[in-house]
């Protein structure tokens, strides 16, 4: 799906309406290698705060965790959607990952949006579909513990 940032970086997410998760989103750049610069992850509220209370397990982390932990929370904001269901994007945010003036996109995955630029989701996706079978039984392989 296409998406346009307009100069207020207002974005219309229809796909996030409805039901108990309206209201808001959890945005954040990313906390992998997968996804974090030209990636902008958008997660109904109650599916990123159930991503934060799986990391939350310990009062006594480690070295890497806090590290983790802070990076990721300080880059993650919630946005609240207006009453056509538009989302104003923080330009800090849309700066941190790179966005700003590109022509965009918003792509489906799975618990998630992704809001990529165009030209890169392009040219990731010419180099991940030839692979797709491949990638499919590796997964499968790891949930089944093969």
């Amino acid at each position: 799906m296409n998406a346009e940032v307009n100069g207020s970086s207002l974005v219309c997410v229809p796909s996030v309406r409805g039901g108990d998760e309206a209201g808001g989103v959890g945005a954040g750049s990313g906390g992998s290698g997968v996804a974090g610069a030209g990636v902008l992850k958008l997660y109904p509220m109650k599916k990123f705060a159930e991503l934060c209370a799986a990391y939350e397990e310990s009062a006594t982390a480690d070295a890497d965790v806090e590290t983790w932990e802070a990076a990721f929370y300080g880059r993650a904001e919630e946005i609240e959607m207006d009453g056509a269901g538009r989302l104003t994007l923080p330009k800090a945010l849309l700066e941190k990952v790179g966005l700003v003036g590109e022509e965009l996109v918003i792509v489906g995955a799975g618990n998630r949006l992704e809001l990529r630029a165009k030209r890169e989701w392009e040219a990731t996706l010419a180099k991940t579909e030839p692979r797709m079978g491949d990638l499919n039984r590796r997964i499968e392989g790891r949930r089944r513990g093969v």
